[in-house]
């Protein structure tokens, strides 16, 4: 049971392995997804990433993207670092909005390709 949900996560990953939007990211954050709460039509996302102390980190970030929320999932569940394009929305009692997720085990490149021989 074990092998087959693992399986199932790497064959869903490498469909979904990056969702994103066309807004410009504000910041962003890398590290493990510390928490996902998901409720009606919105997703909040925390993530741990070690290298900010401005607050953003392990804060809730919404997402009303059903794919960005599951990949969210996927990441808390495997334990997948994640980077994450945030957008700021103002308001003091306002949360910022997560743009964009990746979760990869290796760097990858958008074009353009190195050139092959």
């Amino acid at each position: 049971m074990k092998k087959s949900i693992i399986k199932f996560t790497f064959s869903v990953l490498e469909v979904i392995g990056s969702a994103t939007s066309a807004t410009a990211a504000d910041y962003h954050l890398e590290g493990e997804v510390s928490g996902v709460r998901s409720g009606g039509p919105t997703c909040y996302i925390a993530i741990d990433d070690t290298s900010r102390n401005d607050g953003y980190s392990n804060a809730w970030h919404i997402t009303a993207h059903d794919n960005i929320c599951a990949i969210g999932k996927l990441a808390f569940v495997t334990g997948q670092k994640v980077r994450a394009d945030m957008v700021r929305v103002q308001g003091v009692d306002l949360t910022n909005t997560v743009d964009g997720i990746q979760i990869t085990t290796k760097p990858v490149i958008w074009p353009p390709y190195p050139a092959t021989l």
